[in-house]
């Protein structure tokens, strides 16, 4: 951040967008500011330069804390709180991922989905969760396992919704990698196995989320892709 001193109460911001891996300058960003504690009063950036130029400023803003949200086509969506402060005019750099890189979570910029202090780790409603309860039951028909032989064998009977934090907690640091932040997750049981998946912040292998099969002592019997 560069600082130039300005005179009177308002502020500054000038805003230079890059892309995350070469830092080069992205154009037609839309570019929007609003206070924190009043997130309807946006304000669009003014281009600073050409009308292409990946630099936008926003001037005269009264002293205080704001949110930036810059969007474009084919790049992940970026939110920042900044400070602006009196009388100073203030450059930023800001970076933006490709969306695939940005809904992959593939630089670990945050731990978006990730399940925080207080949070329930048993997801049971919603319509991720009736999705995997449904594949869930699919899974349990004859036809399924001719497909996926390795399949535990069950009945829809023996599919049911798991509501258990403790069974949560265990199957969400099961699905994921060691070190992994505690998970929020589906889980169903199938007869003595568990079907588990995150819908926050899955694994993924190519375009594919990844459905795990575990086993009663949290053993990977299958992964699925979805």
């Amino acid at each position: 951040m560069n600082t130039q001193r300005g005179a009177g109460t308002a502020g500054a911001l000038i805003v230079r967008i890059q892309e995350f891996e070469d830092n080069d300058p992205i154009p037609g960003v839309q570019a929007t500011i609003a206070p924190i504690d009043d997130p309807s009063r946006r304000i669009l950036g003014a281009a600073y330069g050409r009308v292409t130029t990946s630099i936008r400023r926003f001037s005269v803003l009264t002293a205080g804390r704001y949110v930036l949200s810059l969007r474009r086509l084919g790049y992940y969506e970026r939110t920042d709180t900044l400070l602006v402060r009196a009388g100073m005019t203030d450059t930023v750099d800001a970076a933006l991922e490709l969306w695939s890189g940005g809904y992959r979570n593939l630089h670990n910029c945050r731990p978006r989905g990730f399940r925080h202090r207080g949070e329930p780790a048993c997801v049971t409603d919603g319509d991720e969760m009736q999705l995997v309860l449904a594949y869930a039951r699919q899974l349990a028909e004859p036809e399924r396992r001719r497909v996926h032989p390795e399949l535990p064998i069950v009945t829809p009977r023996d599919v049911a919704l798991v509501r258990d934090q403790t069974v949560c907690d265990r199957a969400g640091r099961a699905y994921g990698q060691p070190g992994d932040p505690p998970r929020r997750v589906v889980v169903i049981r199938l007869g003595h196995n568990f079907m588990v998946y995150d819908p926050y912040e899955p694994k993924f292998a190519g375009e594919w989320d990844i459905i795990s099969i575990l086993t009663g002592r949290w053993k990977l019997i299958l992964s699925l892709a979805s």
